[in-house]
């Protein structure tokens, strides 16, 4: 069952009252440069689709899914890949089997992380995947003692070998709230510390989510993700409080997989805007990372188990793809929080102290005129849609966004750039332009 904030807002949906996208006060929060992730699933990427996801910016690799806690690859496997994500510049995070004991954990651990069997240790690990599906959709006062009960006896077992390691999980397939309040709650109190340890059982609470829809993605599939971001941002801010845990010790939430349906959906231009929405949104609820399902699989067919973000033989990028790769390239810093009366109109920014980037989805059918205003004050253009920025101060600008459009807005040194990537683009097998001055 999903979170009651979601069930009130979902039946607000019901009803068609439009739900505005509002903007919380919050503080400044840093953006994780190991924000946009991928994962890698059984069928080896060939060496173009390991270049095009260096090329996309990933900068997380997850090794892990269903599959993975029954028939984990051979150890050289998983050297090679671990080998392969360093190459390209990203991070692993190793899943160890809910299944396979203790034992069998802590000698993953060793092999990478005393033996140095694919180099530098693997720091990002994670025990287990979607236990309810697995265990067949069992009560949840029945699941949550018994996922706390592996994961406390899995992870003493890992960071016996390796205290520095941080572990995630459960990467359940959605935050339910009667699972995740008991898991992380007092009673079970996941969160904890090992026993007479100065570490904690799990240092990031990681989950799902596949909006379940026939139809391609759009607002009420990324309000979706903005009600169950801000109720991750909740949990951990808890079990934070309760147990004193701050900087390197603190909880962080991760979304370790996520995409459309899959098949068709995961082949349209809405769900490549999904995943530009999706990304502001963790920016500002703070996640470690927002890593999509997968690399590549079912040949790219748009069929089956197709959650590629590269499409068909051709490896063609996907505008899922487009949208990491334009995040990835130009949001780092700081999250800048926006806010605009315009449901259909999603834009956030970046501040890294040398440029501003601002990203701009138009999910609508039409043209729209829009006016920045930074620094918090709304500007005063007129027949224009006002988006406040709380960044620095600077003068509003004022543009135009076509109809089922990206644009990305780059200030830097006095200058104005512009990046855009629309669905057109996206039908005649283009991606987004290069960034080009603006008056």
């Amino acid at each position: 069952m999903p979170p009651r904030s979601l069930r009130s807002l979902l039946a607000l949906l019901a009803c068609g009252l439009a739900v505005p996208l509002a903007l919380d006060a919050a503080p400044r929060t840093p953006i994780s440069p190991l924000l946009v992730g991928n994962n890698v699933w059984y069928h080896s990427p060939n060496a173009k689709v390991w270049e095009l996801t260096r090329e996309a910016g990933v900068r997380l690799l997850r090794i892990g899914g269903a599959g993975y806690d029954h028939h984990l690859p051979k150890d050289d496997t998983l050297v090679a890949w671990v080998r392969q994500i360093r190459g390209i510049g990203a991070e692993p995070l190793l899943q160890v089997s809910q299944y396979g004991g203790p034992e069998k954990a802590a000698a993953l651990v060793a092999l990478f992380n005393q033996r140095r069997a694919a180099g530098e240790p693997i720091r990002y690990w994670s025990i287990g995947n979607e236990p309810w599906l697995q265990n067949g959709r069992p009560d949840f006062a029945t699941l949550a003692p018994a996922v706390a009960d592996y994961f406390k006896k899995i992870s003493a077992a890992m960071k016996a070998v390796d205290p520095t390691i941080k572990i995630f999980g459960p990467d359940e397939c959605d935050l339910f709230e009667e699972f995740h309040e008991k898991l992380f709650g007092p009673e079970l109190d996941l969160g904890a510390r090992v026993p007479g340890k100065p570490y904690h059982y799990i240092d990031g609470l990681a989950w799902h989510r596949y909006p379940q829809t026939e139809t391609e993605p759009g607002l009420a599939e990324i309000e979706e993700f903005r009600v169950r971001s801000r109720y991750a941002r909740q949990i951990v801010d808890r079990v934070n409080q309760r147990h004193a845990r701050t900087g390197d010790q603190a909880l962080v939430w991760a979304l370790t997989e996520f995409n459309a349906k899959g098949g068709p959906q995961v082949h349209t231009w809405g769900n490549g805007q999904m995943f530009g929405a999706i990304y502001g949104i963790a920016m500002e609820h703070g996640a470690f990372t927002a890593a999509t399902w997968s690399m590549y699989e079912h040949g790219g067919s748009r069929t089956g188990t197709d959650f590629s973000f590269v499409d068909g033989k051709q490896l063609t990028p996907r505008p899922t793809y487009w949208h990491m790769q334009l995040v990835s390239r130009y949001f780092s810093g700081d999250y800048i929080p926006a806010r605009s009366p315009a449901d259909s109109l999603v834009v956030y920014g970046a501040d890294d102290g040398k440029r501003i980037a601002v990203m701009l989805l138009n999910l609508s059918d039409r043209e729209v005129a829009f006016a920045l205003g930074f620094g918090g004050r709304p500007s005063v253009e007129r027949d224009a849609v006002p988006v406040v920025l709380d960044s620095r101060p600077g003068p509003t600008r004022a543009g135009r966004i076509g109809p089922r459009s990206t644009q990305v807005l780059l200030f830097e040194s006095g200058t104005v750039s512009r990046i855009d990537y629309t669905e057109q683009d996206f039908l005649a097998g283009r991606g987004p332009s290069s960034p080009s001055p603006v008056d």
